[in-house]
């Protein structure tokens, strides 16, 4: 049992009783069918490959100029380019950013005007693949490009050994102990749908994706389906449910991020679980605990108009998801929820690049 208050995993019932068996196949069936269209696919993979490499030339190539040279040495910095985020979780969606964090191997940059000078000398030279989109100027600067006109890529910058892919490798390691490999199906779709509803944008006072990654991981947790990451060693798998798609676990997240927009509750995949914040000091809308540093908040960005859009949505997404509809009906249901009537195959983003200011 939870401290969130979470409802047995039965499917869930309604004034017409429970979900009939043939409405339970069959948003089921809509719900892999989904995950299936809206997941990264070799064809993507494939691509972010080809941007990282190219991408790897152009920040050479940008930075092989006097202005960078260091002195006395005569030498210019040379790139490290690695990728973090959706891509390197295994969490991607064919709508994903490819996310890379670039370093040099002699010295680290810090401060957000050494950083946005290096940036910016990349943005001044992209090559003929890559289109600067905008400059974030924020502690932590972004160069957002797009990459052959589909593929959207946030360059930012940071010295591996500090920022490191730890968290990351931490959401892999614990995704991969999913019993039947479904917990990443799932995560995937919790991701489709903040994205598809817009509700993923730290910059606008929103949850970042790692957030929600953190949030669907501890659900899961909760649920039984996967361990606390701080006894993951100890926990048999034999013990753990497997995480089968179903209207019924979609409900129950959505009621789970009810309840926790409710009162403020504090989230921890190292405890694997979830409870209500009584005491503590500031305006904590929901605590989501870096797994590695307990004092850390993920969701620190978050405003309180952003967490009621979220929340909000979730309810909605909840009530379009309840029984009784007609098969189209579901299906559309589905594809309002979760967007999922994206193609399979990479499809060029129609973007306007005649706009290059800062924000």
């Amino acid at each position: 049992s939870s401290h969130c208050g979470m409802e047995s995993p039965n499917e869930p019932k309604t004034a017409d009783g429970w979900w009939t068996s043939s409405e339970s196949f069959e948003v089921t069936r809509l719900l892999n069918s989904a995950h299936d269209k809206l997941a990264a696919n070799a064809d993507f993979e494939a691509g972010c490959k080809e941007c990282f490499d190219a991408l790897r030339v152009i920040c050479s190539a940008a930075l092989s100029v006097d202005e960078f040279k260091v002195a006395p040495f005569d030498w210019t910095p040379d790139v490290r380019l690695e990728t973090f985020g959706s891509t390197r979780q295994g969490t991607a969606l064919m709508s994903s950013d490819l996310d890379l964090r670039m370093s040099f191997e002699q010295f680290s940059v810090h401060g957000q005007e050494r950083q946005l000078k290096y940036l910016r000398a990349i943005a001044a030279a992209p090559g003929k693949r890559f289109k600067v989109v905008k400059t974030i100027v924020a502690k932590l600067p972004v160069l957002r490009l797009c990459f052959d006109d589909w593929l959207d890529v946030d360059l930012t910058m940071g010295d591996s050994a500090e920022e490191g892919p730890w968290i990351d490798n931490c959401i892999k390691s614990l995704l991969a102990l999913s019993v039947n490999g479904g917990a990443i199906r799932f995560v995937r779709l919790v991701k489709a749908f903040s994205k598809t509803n817009q509700l993923v944008d730290a910059f606008h006072g929103l949850l970042n994706s790692t957030s929600w990654i953190i949030l669907a991981i501890c659900f899961l947790q909760i649920e039984g389906c996967l361990p606390a990451f701080g006894k993951a060693d100890e926990c048999p798998l034999e013990a753990l449910w497997p995480v089968q798609l179903s209207v019924g676990l979609m409900v129950r997240f959505f009621r789970f991020m009810e309840t926790c927009g409710s009162q403020p509750h504090q989230i921890s995949v190292l405890r694997g679980d979830c409870w209500p914040l009584r005491s503590r000091s500031g305006q904590v809308l929901i605590f989501v605990e870096h797994p590695d540093k307990a004092g850390v908040n993920l969701a620190s960005c978050l405003q309180p108009e952003g967490w009621w859009q979220i929340v909000d949505r979730c309810r909605w997404a909840r009530q379009r998801l309840l029984p009784g509809r007609r098969p189209a009906g579901l299906a559309k249901a589905v594809c309002d929820v979760f967007g999922s009537d994206a193609g399979t195959t990479l499809r060029p983003k129609k973007r306007d690049f005649s706009c290059m200011e800062e924000s």
